[in-house]
């Protein structure tokens, strides 16, 4: 196939070096005052990324303006767009440099270029989007093994974006179902997913095939989505990295009772409107170093898991303000109740609401380390639970009014700073006539199970020895017979659980 290549010149004279390749391939060869006019036989590489050539095939479309891609070739296809036009290309059979492959009209005709690019992908391979802002007015369905990478320079923090004139942005125009329909294993890096208020989701990573693998997202924003930034029904599994779901009416959601593992590393969650992840059944999800803000305006709590699903599991993660609550466990009716197990995160719930960090129905509830729940609300607990199979709580700082809630099976609780558990070493003077002693437990009720062990040989001699709480704040003691008089001569260990 013959090649034109436009060079520009200044009276004739080439001010980009015309390579001996190009010249060896000349079948024409036309100077003109501004440039140089060469048909070729092939293309040249030398050529292939210098800005200030125009290269195009025999039917006059532009074949190579692509100047911010190394060589060989770096993706299966590429996207970019200029003030006209937005193109696709693949390599070139000898995999030296692009040729076109579509070429739309810029902001009328990009979702149907991005669509021909992934299509242009046999069975694996990847998309390289170009930094530019896309206007999508129809869904684009990536099929599994397909891999799209927008060009970098967008990440999301606590605070905010950083240069957004480097993002690569898909904005919803139209009311379509999703902007992307993720179909089955696929990596989605480096890409701001806009639903605009119209898309149903930013994503819909639907499973399609039974013999998926997972799907994973890395430094990429979905927002604005009527229904939610990413609906993960029926995944085989799912990661997101470094991602953002901001504003929406839900942020994440498995509205079916199949899926996978999912987990979520250094998100944000923030300004959606109903709640942050809602699940109806997951194998599990992960939440790792990730944060839930301005859950004030949320109508429900900002992570909501109705039933089935097997755990939920979060560590180093900061929620604040979550006024419906931070995270709520919902009983299905034959589909079970989920565990819930939190290390190292700090959970809050604002001044002005009624509700709890932990609420609702769930199967374990396991507190570990440096975990902080607060209640800023003069009506809030720490834990108000309907219901729970087990409670344990270890190392945890529960402020204010820490548990609420009767329909607790079982509750373990060590070495936090309220107490429903204590062991003690007490030591008392015997007088040769006093059976009973006492002393203040500072447990968080009165205890139901005293256990009390005589340490010395004294209190040894005056057992058996009984212990009960007075109701009073006091845990009393009572021996069978009074300890001889002396110092500091009875000493004793009790244990003391409140149930």
């Amino acid at each position: 196939m013959p090649y034109v290549y436009e060079i520009p010149a200044v009276n004739g004279k080439p001010l980009v070096e015309i390579p001996k390749e190009l010249k060896d391939k000349v079948i024409d060869y036309t100077v003109l005052r501004d440039k140089i006019i060469i048909k070729a036989s092939d293309l040249v590489d030398q050529l292939l990324y210098e800005p200030r050539v125009k290269v195009r095939d025999e039917m006059g479309r532009i074949v190579s303006r692509i100047t911010e891609y190394s060589y060989p070739p770096v993706a299966s296809a590429i996207v970019c767009k200029d003030e006209d036009y937005v193109y696709a290309y693949r390599p070139a059979n000898n995999f030296k440099g692009y040729i076109l492959i579509d070429k739309g009209e810029a902001g009328v005709d990009d979702a149907k270029v991005i669509q021909i690019a992934v299509n242009s992908i046999a069975e694996q391979g990847t998309v390289s989007i170009a930094k530019d802002d896309y206007n999508i007015d129809s869904e684009i369905t990536i099929p599994s093994g397909v891999s799209v990478f927008g060009e970098k320079g967008k990440s999301y923090t606590r605070g905010g974006t950083t240069d957004k004139s480097k993002a690569v942005t898909l904005k919803a125009m139209v009311g379509i179902n999703s902007i992307f329909k993720v179909e089955g294993k696929s990596n989605i890096e480096n890409i701001e997913f806009d639903a605009n208020n119209l898309a149903s989701y930013a994503v819909d990573a639907l499973r399609t095939s039974l013999t998926v693998d997972r799907a994973t997202f890395i430094n990429c924003d979905f927002r604005r989505a009527t229904e939610a930034g990413v609906n993960g029904d029926k995944h085989d599994g799912l990661t997101f990295e470094r991602c953002g779901f901001t504003e929406n009416n839900k942020g994440f959601i498995v509205p079916t009772s199949i899926g996978g593992l999912v987990l979520f590393e250094k998100c944000l969650f923030a300004d959606n409107k109903v709640c942050d992840i809602e699940t109806l059944s997951v194998d599990t999800i992960e939440i790792r170093a990730s944060t839930f803000a301005n859950g004030q305006n949320l109508t429900d709590a900002q992570i909501v898991v109705k039933g089935g699903m097997n755990a939920l599991y979060m560590v180093n993660c900061w929620m604040e303000n979550g006024i419906n609550g931070n995270i709520r466990g919902e009983y299905v009716e034959g589909s079970g109740r989920p565990s819930l197990s939190i290390v190292n995160c700090r959970l809050q719930v604002p001044s002005n609401s009624n509700s709890a960090n932990i609420i609702g129905n769930w199967n374990r509830v396991i507190l570990v380390g440096r975990t902080t729940l607060r209640t800023l609300g003069t009506a809030s607990y720490c834990i108000d639970l309907d219901y729970a199979n087990a409670l344990m709580i270890f190392g945890a700082n529960l402020e204010d009014k820490p548990i609420n809630g009767g329909n607790i099976a079982w509750k373990y609780v060590r070495d936090s700073n309220f107490q429903y558990y204590r062991k003690y070493l007490k030591t008392f003077s015997g007088d040769g006539s006093t059976t009973t002693f006492k002393f203040a437990h500072g447990l968080i009720d009165n205890p139901t199970k005293v256990i009390v062990s005589p340490v010395s040989d004294d209190a040894r001699a005056a057992g058996p020895v009984s212990g009960w709480g007075d109701g009073a704040g006091n845990i009393v003691i009572k021996f069978n017979s009074a300890p001889p008089a002396g110092t500091n001569n009875v000493v004793v260990v009790v244990e003391a659980e409140v149930f």
